[in-house]
């Protein structure tokens, strides 16, 4: 519940929750799981590269979502979370922050989206492995976890940052890191 009232503490400052705003959360959770702040501002940074490694990776294999399917998406998380047990104890804190669980999930759209692409490439590389594809430059895995590590160290993590949009990325994430080291 700390980490969601800060979630919501820092999500009042922006309109679209973005990279300085992912940013500044991601350090917020390492400095709750104890690191300090240097050490929370680089593994921030760290994260984010990595997301957004894998999220263009995903992007150039196809995995992009129209609008419509944002929508749907997010409208699913929606009803999946109002429906949880325990949303009672959210509502609260919503409410405290005078918004709604619908404003803070469009708001949060990115996030969502990120996670349906995650998971869905994982379930990818899972289809290839059960169909027999157990192998990444001449390397057999034994496993779907080991062959999925592969394919994010061999593809994903050497993705070059050089397009417009990950230059664009790479100078936002520059600017967070600026303002969070103030």
């Amino acid at each position: 519940m700390e980490l969601d009232r800060k979630y919501l503490e820092l999500a009042e400052n922006f309109e679209q929750l973005d990279v300085k705003y992912s940013f500044l959360f991601t350090v917020e959770q390492y400095l709750y799981q104890g690191y300090s702040k240097e050490e929370a501002v680089s593994e921030a940074k760290d994260s984010l590269m990595d997301k957004w490694k894998l999220y263009k990776t995903a992007q150039n294999m196809g995995l992009i979502l129209s609008d419509d399917e944002v929508s749907d998406l997010l409208n699913h998380y929606i009803s999946d979370i109002s429906e949880a047990d325990n949303f009672k104890d959210y509502e609260a804190l919503l409410d405290e922050f005078h918004t709604s669980l619908e404003k803070i999930v469009w708001k949060s759209k990115g996030y969502f989206v990120y996670n349906w692409i995650s998971n869905k490439l994982y379930a990818l590389k899972f289809q290839e492995f059960a169909a027999g594809n157990d192998t990444i430059n001449g390397t057999v895995y034994d496993s779907v976890e080991e062959y999925y590590n592969a394919f994010l160290e061999k593809t994903v993590n050497s993705y070059e940052l050089t397009d417009e949009e990950s230059k664009k990325f790479l100078e936002e994430l520059k600017e967070a890191e600026k303002f969070c080291l103030k």
